[in-house]
């Protein structure tokens, strides 16, 4: 739903939906760092057949299992500030 914001208190202002600053959404320079796995897709497809889903869902479900820990993590340390 795209709309118009006029109200800077209202829910649906632009700072409403700002983030909070992880290392997701920050500049690329020359610090950040990249890790990958590769797995067969024969595997892959595997899973998602036995879990009665497609290869998205298991794509998914890799990608939010590797995210969810850092951002658990990343919150704790936001509400012990």
């Amino acid at each position: 739903m795209v709309g118009k914001i006029s109200d800077p208190k209202s829910r649906d202002s632009i700072a409403s939906m700002m983030s909070p600053s992880t290392i997701l959404n920050k500049s690329i320079s020359s610090e950040r760092s990249f890790a990958g796995v590769s797995i067969p897709l024969s595997r892959a497809k595997a899973l998602a057949k036995a879990a009665g889903g497609k290869l998205n869902d298991v794509v998914l479900a890799v990608s939010s299992g590797v995210v969810r820990p850092y951002l658990w993590s990343a919150a704790r340390c936001l509400r012990n500030r």
